[in-house]
């Protein structure tokens, strides 16, 4: 324990020549952020010279507390958590569920804890954009060629946005520029242009696949389906409506025994393709 004494002497002020003087020196005590000073005082009668002396001594504890934390430094809050928390209740509720004070609800937190981590509404937005491009992230470093890569960036891309159907609109509406998101797009270009292709046709190679995707789902989205349900093929036209249009009438049964979703897999390796011609 650290002490500081001090005293007090009937008036007088000859402490410092009193016998007592190494015991009754002030020594300094520094308190810091994490330490709480707890005062005690004690009333001492000391004799010398036939002279009484009624010393206070006040002791001064140095007693170490755990660091107080700061606004918004709850236990295991951090961007990433208010991110999925937000996405889930999006997944949940729909994007007009969504505010700082029901997030912080979901949590277990102040609203205003929350600021820490994410500035506001907007930047939230954006991060629950960036969640599902991170998810989706091109895999352009373990595919065989750049093709593959591609391919598989805009199926998992579709996969992740189709599994979270009530934020579309928002991927659709924002451009999401966050840095997370920058640092994926500077890693695909990376890899492109190892791989050869010029730097500023792998910039629109990437836009392109990604507003391929973006619009394929919005189309989906918009129309109800889900790309899993046994009528999301070619829009589903009745046979009477064809009798004139045989043709038509030709390719909708075609399309029906080609499998889930023809058309996205069509435009995707026409595009992947066409890549290679310019």
């Amino acid at each position: 324990m650290s002490v500081e004494w001090r005293g007090v002497a009937d008036g007088f002020s000859r402490l410092g020549r009193l016998p007592g003087q190494a015991v009754l020196a002030r020594r300094a005590v520094r308190p810091s952020a994490a330490v709480a000073l707890r005062p005690y005082s004690y009333n001492v009668c000391l004799m010398f010279h036939h002279y009484t002396y009624l010393v206070r001594i006040r002791a001064v504890r140095r007693a170490t507390m755990s660091p107080k934390r700061a606004r918004g430094q709850n236990a295991g809050l951090t961007r990433q958590a208010i991110l999925q928390a937000a996405l889930a209740l999006a997944d949940r509720e729909g994007l007009k569920a969504l505010s700082m004070r029901r997030i912080g609800q979901e949590l277990g937190v102040e609203a205003m804890s929350l600021y820490q981590h994410v500035a506001g509404k907007d930047a939230l937005l954006d991060g629950l954009v960036e969640q599902l491009f991170t998810q989706a992230a091109p895999p352009l470093a373990e595919a065989a060629s750049w093709q593959e890569g591609l391919r598989e960036y805009a199926c998992t891309l579709m996969r992740v946005l189709l599994a979270h159907p009530n934020v579309i609109p928002l991927v659709v509406g924002r451009p999401a520029i966050t840095p997370q998101n920058l640092h994926l797009m500077e890693d695909a270009l990376h890899m492109l242009r190892a791989a050869g292709v010029p730097l500023e046709r792998a910039l629109d190679m990437l836009y392109a696949v990604t507003g391929f995707v973006v619009g394929h789902v919005a189309i989906l989205a918009a129309s109800g389906r889900d790309r899993h349900a046994p009528g999301n093929r070619l829009e589903a036209i009745p046979d009477p409506d064809l009798r004139e249009t045989p043709l038509l009438a030709e390719a909708t049964r075609a399309q029906r025994s080609s499998g889930p979703d023809p058309r996205f897999g069509f435009a995707l390796e026409a595009m992947l393709r066409g890549f290679d011609t310019i």
